[in-house]
């Protein structure tokens, strides 16, 4: 009983350092990027009339002129290699699912736009590295 106890004590201390910890990792991450935007904006002010070429060019490839990719969210994913299928040879058939035992920690980027001044914003969405995944 004793011993029980001790193991629920212990999951119930991780469980909360977790949380604490995530909810710490989120707020700076937040006013990082938030301090990271107002100063893309305050060097993004132009006197005058923008560069025509660049909001041509900005259109052409697909972006949004006066507009910003601005991260919104971050973080890691882990996941481990599982294989599934079937082999055939001499007329048997074998079939079977294969899980590798090594974990993979995949970094991941969410992307929207905003509003910013002689900007041209072409990412948007669910990144990985520079992959668009969604």
């Amino acid at each position: 009983m004793k011993k029980n106890f001790m193991m629920l004590s212990c999951i119930t201390a991780v469980a909360i350092a977790a949380f604490v910890g995530k909810k710490t990792f989120e707020s700076h991450t937040y006013e990082t990027n938030n301090l990271l935007m107002q100063n893309v904006e305050a060097l993004s002010q132009v006197e005058g009339e923008p560069y025509p070429e660049d909001r041509k060019k900005c259109i052409e490839e697909g972006g949004f002129w006066n507009m910003a990719s601005v991260c919104k969210d971050s973080g890691f994913e882990t996941c481990t290699c599982k294989i599934s299928g079937e082999v055939s040879i001499l007329g048997v058939t074998i079939k079977g699912t294969y899980e590798r035992g090594k974990r993979y920690h995949i970094g991941w980027a969410r992307y929207e736009c905003q509003a910013s001044s002689g900007n041209c914003c072409k990412k948007q969405g669910l990144y990985v590295g520079e992959t668009k995944v969604a």
